[in-house]
């Protein structure tokens, strides 16, 4: 981990963090308070003693010192970098809320009570409308160029002539600008359309008909009695 990394409220952040919140993941009530990410826990080791309440040690993350994480997994795993990527809440701010409160916590959901480590701070919402993140000068990477930035819902209809005449800097996915409206905004010599790669996938199905010999013998074909296979 890096050193000198401040939480917004000016607390370290450090080791102990990162295994709270893995502690936390990995924690009875977790599901039940509507959790969705055991997926990065449930290989560590040791995660089905932790979630069942058999122990309160998670042996599948240790914090060394306050700068070193050691993650344990319960078998060979493949996707490692992905698993140890979760983003990272303060022990701090959570330590003594019940696991069940924790999504509905002032410090979950409002501006100036949300912080994190990054280059700027969660400050004002409109919710559905518009959400402020102000810079974060003691940011230790060092001081943001931009004082703010605002984050605007509006309608789609609008969205190109906001752009055109520079009410907004930038639109984001999903599907800003419509396909029939590429070459109007790509027209403009102030706009800058960026292109990159899509990581969607498709499906394509096929029902595969199997009969029995009784079928097969009498001729009948029942589509019903089949298996599906999707690539």
């Amino acid at each position: 981990m890096e050193k000198d990394v401040k939480w917004h409220d000016g607390e370290d952040f450090t080791a102990d963090d990162v295994v709270f919140t893995y502690k936390a993941i990995a924690s009875p009530g977790y599901i039940e308070a509507g959790g969705v990410r055991t997926d990065y826990v449930d290989k560590l080791l040791g995660y089905e003693a932790f979630v069942g309440g058999d122990t309160d040690d998670f042996e599948g993350v240790v914090a060394e010192d306050d700068h070193t994480v050691t993650f344990k997994f319960a078998e060979p795993n493949v996707t490692i970098l992905s698993d140890v990527s979760f983003p990272i809440i303060p022990e701090h701010i959570f330590a003594d809320i019940p696991i069940g409160e924790i999504p509905e916590h002032p410090a979950t959901l409002d501006p100036g009570e949300v912080i994190g480590t990054g280059p700027f701070k969660f400050t004002e919402m409109l919710e559905r409308e518009q959400y402020v993140l102000e810079k974060n000068a003691d940011y230790w990477k060092g001081e943001p160029y931009l004082d703010s930035i605002v984050w605007r819902i509006v309608d789609q209809s609008v969205i190109l002539g906001l752009l055109e005449k520079g009410e907004i800097d930038f639109i984001a996915d999903p599907n800003g600008v419509p396909a029939a409206d590429y070459e109007e905004v790509a027209s403009h010599d102030h706009i800058e359309i960026i292109e990159q790669t899509d990581f969607g996938y498709q499906l394509m199905g096929f029902i595969h008909n199997h009969r029995t010999q009784a079928d097969a013998d009498s001729g009948e074909i029942n589509p019903i009695i089949g298996f599906r296979m999707r690539i």
